[in-house]
């Protein structure tokens, strides 16, 4: 079963339906639960490329089957993109840490897997919605430290609230959630701060009725060795 909420991915978005005084500005956008629009971070061309949104799919247990839930042509570095509710074989009951709170346990949830940037089916690179750029985290040989903030959806099939802290001492990671879910489209913002030398993760999911309007879009190519460090550390 997919680690739904409790890996960064990243989105992997992305995907904010509880208290927020946020103001959308012209670089993200999210008009309803249902539109995601932005301006591209990135000194890359982008002239002819689409943004695919896509989640996996529970197809005989292949997570690697994915079914595209939005996508977009870019133009001058802008997308826009309206998601449709994925397919019925993409749900999944998920299961939450043991102290966390759910006032409905047969919620079911899909998350964007990724905004991926394609041209002519070549992979350019994925989008990550955050609050500083990637290209900070790129010495993360030299950090012990990790602290990553990012915005992902999240669709679920109904009303729910998730609150609490939940700790897998299995895993070193102790996960709290403020989550106050629609049916349909969520934002969640996500908090991860990764300990290298004790190896311990703290993750913190939390709902907002819109992305923040300091966060923008980045373009991680997905060839760079340091993205795949970084992807590796935070997605164990």
């Amino acid at each position: 079963m997919k680690k739904i909420l409790l890996s960064l991915f990243l989105v992997s978005s992305a995907m904010m339906l509880f208290q927020s005084c946020e103001k959308d500005d012209d670089n993200v956008k999210a008009r309803g639960v249902n539109h995601i629009s932005g301006v591209i971070e990135t000194e890359e061309s982008l002239d002819g490329a689409s943004v695919y949104v896509s989640v996996s799919k529970n197809d005989e247990g292949d997570d690697d089957v994915v079914e595209i839930v939005g996508e977009s042509k870019i133009k001058n570095k802008k997308f826009n993109i309206t998601l449709k509710k994925p397919s019925d074989s993409t749900f999944e009951i998920t299961e939450f840490p043991k102290g966390v709170t759910v006032t409905d346990k047969n919620v079911k949830i899909v998350r964007i897997d990724e905004f991926e940037v394609k041209k002519e089916d070549k992979l350019l690179g994925t989008l990550l919605c955050s609050d500083v750029n990637p290209k900070s985290w790129y010495s993360i040989e030299k950090q012990n430290d990790i602290d990553v903030n990012v915005v992902s959806l999240i669709y679920s099939d109904r009303s729910v609230k998730i609150s609490g802290t939940g700790k897998k001492e299995r895993d070193n990671e102790e996960t709290t959630f403020n989550l106050n879910l629609q049916k349909g489209w969520n934002i969640v913002q996500l908090n991860l701060v990764y300990n290298r030398t004790n190896e311990t993760r703290k993750v913190k999911y939390s709902s907002h009725s819109s992305i923040p309007s300091n966060y923008k879009w980045f373009l991680m190519s997905s060839e760079r060795s340091d993205y795949k460090k970084l992807n590796s550390a935070i997605s164990k």
